[in-house]
């Protein structure tokens, strides 16, 4: 009865949801003196914090994408447009939550521009090398993975996160277990405090690419 109970409670976890993600930033939002550039593609990895009452508090550059415009500008959109649903807790409380993506920009004067895309989620928090992939899964497959963290950094109640996000993540249930174990170990979550500079909770994401190792 109390193993039911308990995972109840932490199938109620829920990291920050983005209410208009598509809304974030479009292909017109490129300032004209930019159009002038030459192709390119440009990666910007973020992660955003989010009050306990839906309010995009920060937005941090977890990777840069080598054009500092680019990476200003990412930032700068998120904050003036970006909606969040917070994060829930494992009893269903609202708390502050981190949400963790990628905006890709690209630039393109040809009509049919294939830019060479860096590898898949390279912005990854954590990359584990595997001899083998579980059958039908293609290397590299991704897994984001949402977590309790405690107001002493102390990582819980990992499961996988829905995808609804820039990055695509194939979530392999083989591989979640796993991702979560090794976020647990080695992950280091942002930390937090309230008004009075007590620490308090949050529930955070990342993302981790496997592959197979050559």
């Amino acid at each position: 009865m109390l193993g039911i109970a308990l995972a109840a409670a932490a199938s109620q976890l829920s990291a920050p949801v983005p209410l208009n993600l598509k809304e974030w930033v479009t292909a017109s939002d490129w300032p004209p003196y930019m159009l002038q550039k030459l192709d390119g593609w440009w990666e910007v990895g973020v992660r955003l914090v989010v009050a306990a009452d839906g309010t995009l508090r920060a937005c941090i550059i977890q990777s840069r994408s080598g054009n500092s415009d680019a990476d200003q500008m990412t930032c700068d959109l998120i904050k003036k447009r970006a909606r969040f649903q917070a994060a829930r807790w494992t009893d269903g409380s609202p708390v502050t939550g981190v949400y963790n993506t990628t905006v890709a920009w690209i630039l393109s004067t040809m009509a049919f521009y294939d830019p060479m895309k860096p590898p898949k989620g390279h912005n990854a928090d954590l990359d584990i090398s595997v001899e083998q992939l579980p059958p039908g899964v293609k290397s590299p497959s991704l897994v984001r993975a949402m977590f309790a963290v405690d107001g002493s950094g102390n990582i819980s109640s990992c499961t996988s996160e829905a995808s609804d996000n820039f990055v695509e993540a194939e979530n392999d249930s083989a591989l979640v277990p796993i991702a979560c174990d090794q976020l647990l170990k080695t992950f280091k979550p942002l930390s937090f405090k309230d008004s009075s500079g007590k620490a308090i909770s949050s529930v955070q994401d990342a993302l981790v690419r496997f592959s197979k190792s050559q």
